[in-house]
């Protein structure tokens, strides 16, 4: 990693902070070298911060010490619940179109459900959505799904707005900002139980489902009674409400 060279050098006179985004440091199957070098970084912090409940406890499992957790913020101006009214479209998918994220899931389940229509909203790299695309083909699923490029905040707002839905297929996230936007926004969510936004999936009334599993998927979409969450839910969420634990955390000695 190098990093833990870097900061045993400088010998810092001011605390070190970490707060762990990466979802490959969260999972028990690292590589070894990995495991050491980030045990070795671990040394040099003084104090270890997670974005959610579930994260934290699998760095717990992993790494030991104490693991504090601040979550992301959510944008106030636009994350706002929607107004009352029929969405014009089905389910909804935002994210990375990388394997990882587990779009193949989706896609297998959209399959068993040949009357919904999937938005795909997102990015990759050319072969990525080169495979998307065919895999799209090989299932026949060109009818059912459309491929949307990335918006900014204001403008995924109002596209959740439009849907029903939002389908979270991953097998492992640390937060899932989507998910969380998205309970914010009023607009239900469908997802697989991926570590980050359970908790607050659980609170908000929300069933899970296995990861990499199609059926299990598929009936969790069937079976949504696409109710929006509370709207209070989602307050310790908002920026001014997550800037005070970083207060308290930056004002220690």
């Amino acid at each position: 990693l190098g990093l833990e060279t870097w900061l045993a050098q400088r010998r810092l006179k001011c605390p070190v902070i970490l707060q762990e985004h990466h979802s490959g440091i969260s999972k028990a199957n690292l590589p070894a070298a990995w495991l050491k070098g980030y045990e070795s970084l671990l040394t040099c912090i003084d104090q270890r911060l997670a974005v959610s409940l579930g994260q934290a406890q699998s760095l717990k499992r992993i790494y030991g010490g104490d693991w504090q957790v601040v979550p992301n913020p959510i944008h106030d101006a636009f994350f706002a619940q929607r107004s009352e009214g029929p969405p014009a479209a089905d389910l909804l998918y935002v994210g990375n179109f990388k394997r990882s994220k587990g779009l193949l899931n989706a896609l297998q389940a959209l399959k068993l459900q040949p009357d919904r229509q999937l938005t795909c909203l997102g990015q990759g790299t050319k072969s990525e959505i080169f495979s998307l695309n065919q895999t799209i083909k090989d299932l026949g699923l060109e009818s059912q799904v459309r491929l949307v490029a990335p918006q900014p905040p204001r403008q995924l707002a109002q596209t959740m707005a439009q849907h029903r839905l939002l389908i979270q297929p991953s097998p492992f996230e640390t937060f899932s900002l989507v998910v969380h936007e998205a309970l914010a926004a009023g607009l239900p969510v469908a997802s697989t139980a991926c570590c980050g936004p359970e908790q607050l999936l659980h609170q908000a009334g929300y069933k899970t489902c296995p990861p990499d599993q199609p059926q299990s998927l598929a009936q969790l979409i069937a079976g949504h009674k696409l109710s929006p969450p509370n709207a209070g839910l989602m307050q310790t969420y908002r920026r001014q409400a997550i800037a005070r634990p970083w207060a308290r955390i930056l004002a220690q000695p």
